[in-house]
């Protein structure tokens, strides 16, 4: 899930977001992506690219990991190494 820092990311309350199911927060985000277990579990991963348009101002940024697939009770835990890379080169960064 990738969320920014404008309201509508977010419930009007902290109370109001964690009564969300994970489906009404997929609602909230700006992008979202299905994670493939079966890629993701090999050596070389699964990667994402993204490309962010922002038109007022530059926004802070989250990302987050949910499982919406009510499965989750029956896994084992599960271990999550991840890399991001952001660049902005309107700035140079």
């Amino acid at each position: 899930m990738l969320f920014d820092d404008e309201d509508s990311s977010y419930g009007d309350t902290s109370s109001e977001w964690l009564a969300m199911s994970c489906h009404e927060r997929l609602r909230h985000t700006r992008n979202s992506m299905p994670i493939n277990w079966r890629l993701a579990s090999q050596p070389s991963g699964q990667t994402f690219h993204i490309a962010i348009r922002q038109k007022v101002r530059p926004r802070w940024w989250y990302v987050a990991l949910a499982d919406c697939s009510g499965a989750a009770s029956d896994l084992q835990d599960i271990q999550v190494q991840f890399k991001a890379s952001l660049v902005n080169d309107s700035y140079g960064w």
